[in-house]
Parts: structure tokens; C-alpha cells; sequence
């Protein structure tokens, strides 16, 4: 076709002719290399299959007349091929129906819709496409409706696409002339399918899908389906008049009975419906539908939904357009008022003039039955849901009396019919019309509402978490919020009274809470929050609840609170109150305080000892202890420890103390023959000593080690008058000690005592005090701390001991002996010091060990003095000792650029190995080296090895001194060799020299 584009033309030889000449005599040609590409069995042909060469990218997308008349022949050539292949292989086509093509369909007749455009455009140039084309887009009512038989092989894939043809008039440049022809179509088919509503109706919506989203289609859209217009509707008036008036707002404009809305539960029901499938049906899908021979038909199209009263007035620009007039406005609040009234078990609003004056605002009103059973058809999200939307939208509008009035009553219903159907939903409801009273110009009516709703709906407490006490109090002036907070407050603690009276039971003997603990706790929470409260009223309230709850997890939240107070207040106030509550803290239990008369009882064995809470159910310790530690204001911190943290301790510990003595006489035990001391005992909560330690190091006095933490700490010494009590109560009969909460006291209190540790981390609490020492007068220091180590140390090292889970009872553990010295010898370096004040520790920390050892050496000549076990032990080497007392190979105070501190430690070691050298078990102890190898530094391991490893006349240290030298130098190496692959010079030199050695031992070390 191109070829002959080329060629030259003119007069005498037309154009016609050329193609006549060039193309017509291919036509047989082409139709024969068809037939044979689509004969069984024929693979690998490009022209093969229903397309043919019609898909040939060659074809011009811009056909002139000689071109379409000559690809019309050729269609018609193709398609009495196809009639012919299709009635060979199936007879049975000679028997289809007109409406069904028995050669090839349109769509693969043409190359493209392009080519059908121009096709039906030149009609007398392409008499058979054109007239194909029009007589399936115009067929007659008898073919489109023609129904297909259940045997659909004759037709599939031989199916005309109907949509193939229209998008040839969407190929036409000229936008008017396309509309035309699209909306020509749409009249013929509009007309004819009149008696076919439902097929009308599907190819109205095929035709519209196909062109709505072109640009210059919006036109023709819009005729095929126009767009549903908005229904206006008029709102009545507010009636006025003396007497008692029924109102409606639509002035009784509503639909038929019969009409078809979307919200009918008919049309809800209505299942897509099956219909016979039409030649139509498959002309639109271009193939026969998967559910032949029935297609679906989609749900009939419904009528506009009634126009609410609530939609006209949301839909307005704004509420305070002028396009939505006062009265309109006032008529849809009042409307929205009363529909909602009406789920209200007792509707009683405007039932008298609103309010009561000679010209009031409302006259009695109430709402048509025909209006409220129109509104209360809608959805169940509706219809409760928009006349909501609408009084928030006109929050200001709304009368606040009317609003209170209704919610009261909306709380009344839920109150009566708990178990109703719309209970959740009027519950959301009254809360979203309080927080639109919140809105009107009297906020302050809700306060009533809150208070009633936190209380007569104690279960409902996400509700409470809901409406915001702090959001509602920052609206109300501060007044209105003191009372607000007050009352609900006194409400609150007058129920958690009766609820500690009473237990978890109601009066009514219902097992329902007067007040949830959440509801308890979030009051609590909102008070800490509440800044529009002044600062004494807040901790009056929160003091208040406390006193008035038992329940831990109340109190707990309220001590939470007062403590936010007292870090963010610069006043003491806070704090006073803050402070007086630790009494509740040192009893038995933080639910309530031990009365004398419970002591007497239980002293006299006339009533149960008082209930011992575990750590667990103490949080208010814990807020006490930790929290404060790091919320308290710094100012107030040294007289917390001195007035709250000390006494609490003392406190605890004498209520504890008579506790165990009243447990004592029940077993016919005294704690005082048995010698057990209050120290011993300690606080209910057993670790209390050792958290106070460690979160307030630098505000305790100089004498709280002593005093305090060393019989917390030493408790194992005094083990033997505790197991003779826990042998008695192993064996008691007493009713009262049986009790599963004194036998888990017992048990925790003996393992505690059992596992605590006797030494404290002596680095931790040196650098708590650091250089600068503590915050008090005559607190802790360094003196102190070492002083108090030492004494603990020595209890140590003449009772090694430790308890066995295994063999429940204390065994000998002389490994137990080392582990103060070797905790002190890491702190004389790892302790974070001023270097002025690095020397002093070190020194102090080395005469401290250089004491241990004596104590240890007194104890292998004297014995231990523990009677805690049995069992024979050996106390460890001198040599151990001695090696512990080596100086540090990182600091030394005597140290110089000349003499520095590896030089010294190395000097040294090589003394202590020439001193043991006479005992031949010094290399089976090479081991006990390591420790202290390990602490010399990365940067110095090649010197200190090379000072250990390179000597210039063995012989005078003798053979066992040098192999020792040797061995640890080597230890030195391994540690080097992992950060430095290749050795030194002097580093190999050494080796080689190890290499050459006389010593057997020696050289074997040099080849490893």
C-alpha cells in the first residue's frame, strides 16, 4: 500500500488504477496464504488466527479513498473465506440466526476503529464495512433481543463488539459531529428498548461508562444519564400561641407510601436480579457472558432519598450564612431538640412556654407523628447521628436549658433501661450533646451532668476518659471549676467510703462498684492537670480522696499526683502534704493504717496479725523512695531524707519488729531471749535500707551505714535465732500463723535475708559521693565508706559463708575471703576521682587491704569464728594476698615520667615471684595471675612484656623464677597478638631469645 502511495500518477493513469493494478491482483494472493496459515495443524504463521493481516503495523493511519475501497474488497474477501472455513469444519452454521455473523465479526474486519471511522464516513467508497457496521449498530428489536441458546461454541469469538463500532465516532475531529452520532445511537436505542426497561437501563449505563471520563463527551454524558438534582425543602416556622401546639418543620411535605427509597428495607433485601442474555448483552461485552444464558441485571436505580431537615440545614455554607436565616436555623435546633426527646423514656421538653415569661421563646410545642416517624426510618447511625451534627453546627444557637433538660432525661433512660437495644448509642450520644453544651453560653450547666454521669454510670469509665475534667474546667470560670471539682470530688470519696465499708457491694446487695478504680484514678490524674484550680485546692481534694480510699491502686494515683504538685510548685505546701503520708507508708500494708486497737488484738493473741502487703502491692514505698529520688526539687531533698526517708525506716522497722514479736509468742518464742535485735528485723519491705542507700547516697548522714545499712547487710550473722522461728513455725498448730499471707512474709523475709549482699559496690558509692563529698553536713565520705567496707569485709573473712538453696543451710565458701580485696584493688583505680583526690583513695583503699590480710592471717592462726557451718575449709595462699596487694599498673601515687606506674607494678611482680620462688607450686599457680595481668593497659603490654621476657643473666633468678617471667610475659603476647598480627622487632627479638634458652621449659614457650 505504501508502494503504491509512491507511484506517479495523473490524468490518464488515476490512482484508482494503480492500486487496481498493484493491489487488487494480491487480494487472491493474500486470501489463499489465510486459508493456509489457518489450517490445522499450522504453527508459527503471523497471519494466522480471526485478525489476519489486518494487523499489520504498515497499514497508514491515514487511509485516502482508494485505500479504504480497496481494504473494503478485501474485507469482503476475508469474510466469504471465513464463511466458508466456519461451515466446513461446523455445518451447523448455516443455521445461526441473522443477528449472528457466520464469517468474521466487525472488529476483525477493519485494522482499527480508526479505519471503521473513515469506513462509515465514505460509505460509497466502503460500501460493505459501512453497511456492516450500521446494520449491527441499528439492528432492528427482533435481533438485539434475540436470545442465545445454551450451546454458545457456534458463536464465541465470533461475537460483533458494539463498543468496537461507537469508538469509530470518537475518532472524529470535529466534537459536534461525534456528540451527534454518539447521541443519535443513544435515541435509537432509547426508543427501541422503551418495552425493555431494564435492557434500556443496562446499555444506558454501558453507553454512559464508555464516554464519561472524554472531556468533549461531558455534553453527551449528561443527556445519556443526567445527574439527580438536589431536592429543595422548605422548613416551618417555629409555631407561637398560648396553648400547646404540634408542629412540623416539613409543613407535611414527604413522599408517597409506595415510593422506593434507598433506605427501604425492600430495596435493601432486592438481590441483583437474572435476566435472559440478548444478541444486545453480547454485543456490549464483545463475547458471550460467562453466565450465559443469563446475565445480571443490576438493582433498579431508586429514587432520591427524602430530603431531611437535618441534611438542608448541614448542607448550608455556614452557620451563620445569610443563606441559612435565623428562623430556618432556630426551627432545625428546635426540631433536632424535641426528634431527640423522643428516645427519651418520658418526652417532656416544651410540654409549658420556654422559659416562663410573658413573651417567651417557645411556646409548648411538640413534634408531629408523621415527622418523627419519617426521621426515625433513616439508618440507626442517622437518626441519631445528623440532628446531633446539626445542634453542633449550631452549638451557639442552641437553647443551653433545653439542651441540660434533654440530656438529663437522655441520663434518666439509660439509668431505667440499662439492658436496651440503643443503649450504647444514646450513652455516645449524651456525650457528644454535653460536649456540645460545653459550647453554648452557659457551659457551666454541666457540671451537673458530669457529676451524675461519673457517678450513676460508674462502669461506664471510658466514657469518663471521654469527657475531660481538665478541658471542661479551663472553659468554666475558675469558680464554677472549684465547684465543679469539688463536688464530683466529695461524690467520689463519699463512694469510696461506702465501698470500704461495704466491700465491693451495694446496698442493694448488687455486685456493682460505686465507683470504678479507673474513674478514681483519673479524677486524680485531672487534679494534678487542673491548672485553673488554685494550688490548695488541689492538694485539699487529693488529700481528701486519699484519706477516703483503701483500694492501692487509687491511692497510688493520687500520690502520683501530689508529687507531680510538689515538682512543679516553688512553694512547700505541696511538699507538707506530700510528707504526710508516710505513715501510711511504714505499716504492715498502704491500704490502711494498723489501728492500736488491731495491734492489741493480735499482741494477745485474740485476733490475726496484721496483713503484710509484698513489694508488689506497695507502690506508694516505691513513689516514696524512687520516684521522689529524681522528682523532688533539690532544695527539698536534704530534709526529706533527715524528716520523711529516715523516720519511714525507723518507723517500719519498730511496727515490724512488733509484728514479729507478736508472731514470737504465738510460737513461745521471745525475739529478746533470742537476741534478735530491731536492726536485724528491719522494715516490712526488706530491701527499704539498701533503696534508700543507693537513691539518696548524697543526703544521708555519715551514720546511716553503721546504723542502718550494715545490719540490712550482715543479717546472715543472726541466722541461727531465725531458723530456730522458722522451726517453730514449721511445726505450729496455730490457726492464725498458718494464714497464707504470715507464711509469704515469713518466706520472703528469709530469702532476702539469705541472698543479700554483705559488700556494697564500693565503686558505685565512691562515685556517688565523688571528690566534692555529699550534700549534708556530716554525710558520707570516702573515710566512712572504706572504714564501714573494712568492717563488713572482716565479718567476711571470719564467716565466709553463703546460704545453699541446694542444701538449705549455710556452707563454707573461702573463695568468699578474697572478694573484698578484690573489689577494693579495682576501686583504687576505677573509682571516677579528682586526681587530688585520687591519691588519697588509693592510699586509704591500700591500707585497708594491708588490713584484711592481717585479719585473714589472724583467722588462719585463731580459726573462724562461725557457727554457722560445719565444714572444714582452707583459707587461701599469702600468696594470693600477696599478689593482690601488687600495686596498679595504671595508677600509682608515687609514680613518675621516669619511674612510671607499669615500671613500679612490673618491679614489683618480679619481687613477689623472686620472693615464692623457693616453693616449687608457684607455676601451678599461674593462673591466679591473670586477674591482675588483665588490668594492665592495651597501649603498655608490649612494655610490660618485654620487661618481664628480656633479662640478661637468668642464671641469677634461677630456673623457676625465669620460667615464671617467661610464662606471664607469653600471657602478655596472646593479648597483643589479636590487635597487632605481626610482632615488633624487640617483641621477635625476645622470642628468638626464648628460642635459644638453656631452659627446656623456656624454649618450648618460644616455639608455641
Amino acid at each position: 500500500m505504501n508502494v503504491a502511495r509512491k507511484q506517479p500518477c495523473s490524468k490518464s493513469v488515476p490512482e484508482s488504477e494503480v492500486v487496481e493494478i498493484l493491489l487488487d491482483s494480491m487480494i487472491p494472493i493474500l486470501i489463499d496464504y489465510e486459508r493456509e496459515a489457518n489450517k490445522e495443524g499450522q504453527t508459527g504463521v503471523p497471519w494466522s488466527g480471526l485478525s489476519g493481516m489486518i494487523t499489520s503495523h504498515c497499514l497508514p493511519s491515514d487511509p485516502n479513498l482508494v485505500e479504504l475501497s480497496f481494504v473494503d474488497r478485501l474485507a469482503k474477501a476475508r469474510d466469504e473465506l471465513w464463511q466458508q472455513q466456519r461451515i466446513q469444519k461446523d455445518p451447523n452454521v448455516l443455521e445461526l440466526s441473522a443477528c449472528w455473523a457466520r464469517g468474521l465479526p466487525i472488529q476483525h474486519l477493519v485494522h482499527s476503529s480508526v479505519w471503521l471511522f473513515h469506513a462509515m464516513r465514505n460509505g460509497d467508497q466502503a460500501p460493505f464495512l459501512s453497511s456492516r457496521a450500521n446494520q449491527i449498530l441499528y439492528s432492528p428489536i427482533t435481533t438485539i433481543m434475540h436470545r442465545i441458546t445454551k450451546d454458545g461454541d457456534l458463536i464465541d469469538g465470533y461475537v460483533d463488539n458494539l463498543q468496537f463500532i461507537i469508538r469509530a465516532f470518537l475518532q472524529n475531529d470535529e466534537r459536534e459531529e461525534k456528540v451527534r452520532d454518539v447521541l443519535r445511537v443513544w435515541e435509537y436505542y432509547s426508543q427501541l428498548l422503551k418495552p425493555h426497561p431494564v435492557y434500556l437501563e443496562m446499555f444506558q449505563d454501558w453507553l454512559a461508562n464508555m464516554i464519561q471520563n472524554r472531556e468533549d463527551m461531558l455534553e453527551a454524558t449528561k443527556i445519556i444519564r443526567p445527574p439527580s438534582l438536589p431536592v429543595r425543602l422548605t422548613i416551618s416556622p417555629v409555631p407561637t400561641g398560648s396553648e400547646i401546639i404540634e408542629w412540623d418543620p416539613r409543613e407535611g411535605n414527604y413522599p408517597p407510601p409506595d415510593r422506593v427509597h434507598n433506605d427501604d428495607e425492600l430495596f435493601k433485601s432486592e438481590e441483583p436480579r437474572n435476566i435472559r442474555c440478548t444478541v444486545l448483552n453480547c454485543r456490549m461485552m464483545g463475547g458471550i457472558p460467562s453466565e450465559a444464558p443469563f446475565v445480571r441485571a443490576r438493582k433498579p436505580q431508586p429514587l432520591p432519598r427524602p430530603v431531611s431537615i437535618w441534611s438542608t440545614a448541614l448542607r448550608s455554607p455556614s452557620p451563620d450564612s445569610q443563606d441559612t436565616s435565623y428562623s430556618v436555623q432556630d426551627s432545625v435546633v428546635l426540631a433536632a431538640i424535641l426528634f431527640l426527646d423522643t428516645f427519651t423514656k418520658t418526652p417532656r421538653l416544651l410540654r409549658t412556654r420556654f422559659p416562663d415569661v410573658e413573651f417567651p421563646r417557645y411556646t409548648p410545642i411538640y413534634l408531629a407523628d408523621e415527622f418523627i416517624a419519617f426521621e426515625s426510618k433513616r439508618n440507626p447511625n442517622e437518626v441519631l447521628g445528623l440532628p446531633i451534627r446539626v445542634l453542633k453546627d449550631y452549638a451557639k444557637k442552641v437553647p443551653s436549658q433545653i439542651l441540660h433538660d434533654l440530656i438529663w432525661s437522655f441520663l434518666d433512660t439509660l439509668k431505667a433501661e440499662p439492658n436496651a437495644p440503643m443503649y450504647s448509642k444514646l450513652l455516645f450520644a449524651t456525650l457528644d450533646l454535653i460536649e456540645i453544651l460545653l459550647r453554648t453560653d452557659k457551659p457551666q450547666l454541666a457540671i451537673n451532668l458530669l457529676i451524675r454521669l461519673w457517678m450513676e454510670f460508674a462502669n461506664e469509665s471510658s466514657l469518663h476518659r471521654k469527657l475531660s475534667l481538665v478541658k471542661l474546667g479551663r472553659i468554666l470560670t475558675p469558680d464554677q471549676a472549684g465547684e465543679m471539682m469539688r463536688g464530683l470530688a466529695s461524690r467520689v470519696c463519699d463512694a469510696l467510703q461506702a465501698q470500704d465499708q461495704q466491700g465491693e457491694k451495694m446496698a442493694k446487695g448488687e455486685d456493682k462498684p460505686f465507683v470504678k478504680v479507673t474513674t478514681a484514678k483519673m479524677l486524680a490524674q485531672a487534679l494534678a492537670e487542673a491548672d485553673f484550680l488554685s494550688q490548695s485546692d488541689q492538694m485539699n481534694i487529693l488529700q481528701q480522696m486519699f484519706n477516703s480510699s483503701r483500694h492501692i491502686d487509687i491511692r497510688s494515683a493520687i500520690v502520683t499526683s501530689l508529687l507531680g504538685l510538689v515538682e512543679n510548685s516553688d512553694n512547700d505546701e505541696p511538699y507538707k502534704v506530700f510528707t504526710s503520708i508516710s505513715a501510711s507508708v511504714a505499716g504492715p500494708n498502704e491500704r490502711a493504717k494498723t489501728t492500736e486497737a488491731e495491734w492489741d488484738l493480735a499482741e494477745n493473741q485474740r485476733g490475726p496479725l496484721p496483713y503484710v502487703a509484698p513489694v508488689s502491692e506497695r507502690p506508694l514505698l516505691d513513689l516514696m523512695v524512687s520516684t521522689a529520688a529524681f522528682k523532688l526539687p533539690e532544695r527539698l531533698r536534704s530534709d526529706y531524707v533527715r524528716n520523711v526517708l529516715l523516720p519511714l525506716l525507723q518507723d517500719s522497722t519498730a511496727q515490724h519488729t512488733r509484728w514479729m514479736a507478736a508472731m514470737s509468742a504465738r510460737l513461745g518464742c521471745s525475739i529478746t531471749d533470742l537476741n534478735i535485735t530491731d536492726q536485724e528485723i528491719g522494715p516490712f519491705v526488706p530491701d527499704l535500707p539498701d533503696r534508700i542507700l543507693w537513691g539518696w547516697t548524697r543526703y544521708l548522714p555519715g551514720s546511716y551505714l553503721e546504723q542502718c545499712h550494715r545490719p540490712w547487710s550482715l543479717s546472715f550473722l543472726g541466722d541461727g535465732a531465725f531458723s530456730s522461728l522458722d522451726k517453730a513455725l514449721a511445726a505450729t498448730d496455730d490457726q492464725a500463723l498458718k494464714h497464707i499471707n504470715v507464711r509469704d512474709h515469713w518466706d520472703r523475709l528469709l530469702k532476702s535475708r539469705r541472698a543479700r549482699p554483705a559488700l556494697y559496690n564500693l565503686n558505685r558509692l565512691l562515685d556517688s559521693i565523688g571528690s566534692t563529698g555529699t550534700n549534708v553536713s556530716n554525710g558520707l565520705n570516702t573515710t566512712l565508706v572504706l572504714e564501714e567496707f573494712a568492717i563488713r569485709a572482716e565479718s567476711i573473712i571470719r564467716n565466709p559463708v553463703k546460704y545453699s538453696e541446694t542444701l538449705k543451710k549455710y556452707t563454707v565458701c573461702p573463695n568468699s575471703v578474697v572478694e573484698p580485696l578484690r573489689a577494693l584493688r579495682n576501686s583504687r583505680v576505677q573509682t571516677r576521682n579528682s586526681a587530688a583526690n585520687q591519691a588519697t583513695i588509693y592510699n586509704e583503699i591500700t591500707d585497708v587491704m594491708r588490713r584484711m590480710v592481717d585479719v585473714v592471717e589472724t583467722v588462719r592462726k585463731e580459726g573462724w569464728s562461725t557457727t554457722l557451718t560445719a565444714y572444714p575449709a582452707t583459707l587461701p595462699s599469702t600468696f594470693e594476698f600477696d599478689l593482690l596487694l601488687l600495686p596498679s599498673p595504671i595508677y600509682i601515687p608515687t609514680a613518675t615520667e621516669s619511674n612510671p606506674a607499669l615500671d613500679l607494678f612490673t618491679s614489683a611482680l618480679v619481687d613477689l615471684i623472686r620472693k615464692y620462688a623457693c616453693d616449687p607450686r608457684l607455676l601451678l599457680k599461674l593462673d591466679a595471675f591473670k586477674p591482675v595481668m588483665q588490668e594492665i593497659p592495651l597501649a603498655t603490654l608490649k612494655r610490660c612484656s618485654l620487661r618481664l621476657g628480656r633479662f640478661t643473666q637468668p642464671e641469677e633468678d634461677g630456673l623457676i623464677v625465669t620460667c615464671v617471667r617467661v610464662k606471664l610475659a607469653h600471657l602478655l603476647l596472646d593479648r597483643v597478638r589479636p590487635n597487632r598480627p605481626l610482632f615488633d622487632v624487640d617483641m621477635l627479638e625476645m622470642i628468638d631469645e626464648w628460642k635459644k634458652s638453656d631452659v627446656e621449659l623456656v624454649r618450648q614457650i618460644g616455639w608455641e
